[in-house]
């Protein structure tokens, strides 16, 4: 009911698209696993969740060069597509590409998926206790 809601109706698209508001992890899940490509358009975003719930999903993602979108994207086997700028017409290109190349994009999901797997929670808290180790250390 907010105003992306309200756009949606004026441009007449309110029937193609679908706002889901909060849902829980397992709902997520669930949405997500129907999903053949998750999209980010941010113009600035640090560290989209929505990119990493996607991989770890095993669904590829396109978006803006932002955040988690440019660092897969850079990486040496890449696990995202990056869109450089933010042209609306450009995304939608990179889309259909995407859309039209199933190789690459069950490629991309499956890069997305492992390094979401292998950089799980207990990676993560591994991580911050070697770091931190490291700084009382170095005090």
């Amino acid at each position: 009911g907010g105003e992306i809601q309200a756009l949606a109706a004026t441009l007449d698209i309110d029937e193609q698209v679908r706002f889901h508001g909060y849902l829980a992890p397992p709902e997520l899940a669930s949405l997500l696993d129907g999903a053949v490509l998750h999209v980010l358009s941010s113009r600035h975003d640090a560290g989209p969740v929505a990119v990493l719930e996607a991989a770890a999903c095993g669904v590829p993602t396109i978006g803006t060069a932002v955040g988690h979108v440019a660092d897969f994207a850079a990486m040496s086997a890449p696990a995202a597509a990056a869109i450089d700028g933010h042209q609306p017409v450009m995304l939608a290109r990179g889309i259909t590409a995407l859309l039209s190349d199933e190789p690459r994009r069950i490629e991309l999901a499956e890069r997305a998926r492992d390094w979401a797997v292998a950089h799980d929670s207990r990676h993560t808290s591994r991580s911050f206790e070697s770091l931190y180790r490291r700084l009382i250390a170095n005090r």
